[in-house]
C-alpha cells in the first residue's frame, strides 16, 4: 500500500508483540517501532548483537535470549537485518511471520533504492555536464530548476575525495543530503562534486566535510561562488586541486577553499595553475591598468622590492614621491585596506613575482 519500513516495524510489533527494529546494511537505523531501545549515534547499539552476527551468516533465523534476528536480503544484495526484540519464545508461525516479514522489507528498500539510484543517475549526469560545459545553457538551466536548483544564484563548487575505504555509493548520497536544498551533488571524474548555494566556498567547504564524516575520510575542495550558467568548470578544476593540496599538505578529512589555502595550494596542488593564481591576486590591478594606461602593477612591485619604502619606490620608478603615495592609494582602493597585512602581502609578492616570470615585465 506504499508504506516503508517504519509502517513495517509498527505492523509486526502489533502483530508478534514486543519492538521492532529494521537495520541498515552499515549498522545504521533504518526504522523502529515504538519502544525499541534508544539509539546513541550513527552506528545502532543492536548492530554488534550476536543474534545479527548470526544472521548475517546463516542467512537464516536467528536469536540470542529475547532477541530474534532475519537478514534482510534479495537474491544479489544484503540490505540489512530485522530485530525483535522483547519476547523470549515464538511458535512456528510466528517465526514463519518474521521471516516473511523480512522478505518484504527486501523489497521495499529495494524499491527505494532502485529509486534513489534513478534519481541519483539524473543529478549525475547534470553535474557532469554542468563541470565540463557540455549542452545548451537554456536546457541545463532547465535541469537545474526541476531539481531545485537556482542557476542564477551563486554556488559554491565542492568536490569531496574520500578515502580507499569510504563506499562511493554511501557517499554520494550522503552529500547530496548533507548539501541541502537548493544543491545538487553528482559524481564525476573519480569524485564527489557538490553544487551548494554559498557565498562562503569555504565555509561550505568545511561543513560538508564535517558532515561526510559520519561516512568516512572525506577531504573537501571548494571555489566559488558561479552561477551554474558561467564558471563551473573553473571553479571545479580549482576546487579538484584544492582538494589534491589538502591531502598533500596532511589535512585528509578536512574542508577548504582555493581562497583560503592560497599559494600553499598552488605549489602542492598539481597542475598549479600559475595564471589564474596572478588573476586572483592582481586582477583588479591589471584591469585597470588595461584601461587607463597605468602602472599600478609596477608601482606595487617596485614598492616591495623597495622594502616597502615609497621613496625608495620613487627613486627606482623615475618618478616623485607623491605619484608613487598617489598610486598605491589606488591600489588600496582596488585591493583592499588590508593589502599590506604580513599574510595578504605575502600572496600579492608571490603573484607579482609570477608574473613577473613568465611575461618578464
Amino acid at each position: 500500500a506504499g508504506g516503508g519500513v517504519g509502517d513495517i516495524t509498527v505492523a509486526l510489533a502489533e502483530l508478534l508483540g514486543g519492538w521492532v527494529v529494521i537495520l541498515g546494511p552499515d549498522g545504521d537505523r533504518l526504522g523502529a517501532s515504538p519502544g525499541a531501545p534508544q539509539r546513541a549515534g550513527r552506528r545502532d547499539p543492536l548492530a554488534p548483537a550476536a543474534a545479527v552476527r548470526e544472521t548475517q551468516e546463516t542467512r537464516r533465523l536467528a536469536h540470542d535470549g529475547a532477541t530474534w534476528a532475519m537478514a534482510v536480503r534479495d537474491a544479489q544484495s544484503h540490505h540489512g537485518t530485522l530485530l525483535l526484540g522483547g519476547v523470549t519464545d515464538l511458535d512456528d508461525a510466528d517465526r514463519r511471520t518474521l521471516e516473511r516479514a523480512a522478505v518484504v522489507t527486501a523489497l521495499v528498500l529495494l524499491v527505494a533504492r532502485t529509486s534513489a539510484e534513478a534519481e541519483q543517475r539524473v543529478r549525475t549526469d547534470l553535474v557532469a555536464d554542468l563541470v565540463t560545459g557540455r549542452g545548451d545553457p537554456g536546457a541545463l538551466e532547465a535541469r537545474a530548476r526541476a531539481e531545485g536548483v537556482d542557476p542564477r544564484s551563486g554556488h559554491a563548487v565542492l568536490v569531496a575525495r574520500p578515502d580507499d575505504d569510504t563506499p562511493r555509493r554511501t557517499l554520494l548520497l550522503a552529500a547530496h543530503a548533507a548539501a541541502g536544498d537548493g544543491s545538487v551533488a553528482g559524481e564525476h571524474d573519480g569524485a564527489v562534486v557538490a553544487l551548494v548555494p554559498s557565498s562562503d566556498a569555504h565555509r561550505s567547504a568545511v561543513e560538508l566535510a564535517k558532515r561526510l564524516s559520519r561516512v568516512g575520510t572525506v577531504t573537501v575542495g571548494g571555489a566559488g561562488p558561479v552561477s551554474l550558467a558561467d564558471g563551473v568548470p573553473q571553479a571545479w578544476v580549482e576546487a579538484s586541486r584544492t582538494a589534491s593540496a589538502l591531502v598533500a599538505l596532511g589535512r585528509s578529512g578536512s574542508g577548504a577553499s582555493a581562497e583560503h589555502l592560497g599559494f600553499a595550494g598552488l605549489v602542492v596542488g598539481g597542475t598549479p595553475d600559475v595564471e589564474g593564481y596572478v588573476r586572483q591576486h592582481l586582477g583588479p590591478l591589471l584591469d585597470y591598468d588595461a584601461r587607463r594606461g597605468s602602472e599600478l602593477v609596477k608601482t606595487l612591485r617596485a614598492y616591495f622590492d623597495a622594502g616597502g619604502s615609497p621613496r625608495h619606490a620613487a627613486t627606482a620608478l623615475h618618478v616623485h614621491v607623491n605619484t608613487v603615495a598617489q598610486r598605491l592609494e589606488r591600489v588600496g582602493r582596488l585591493l583592499g585596506s588590508d593589502w599590506q597585512h604580513p599574510a595578504r602581502s605575502l600572496e600579492l609578492q608571490l603573484a607579482l613575482h609570477l608574473r613577473h616570470l613568465v611575461t618578464c615585465e
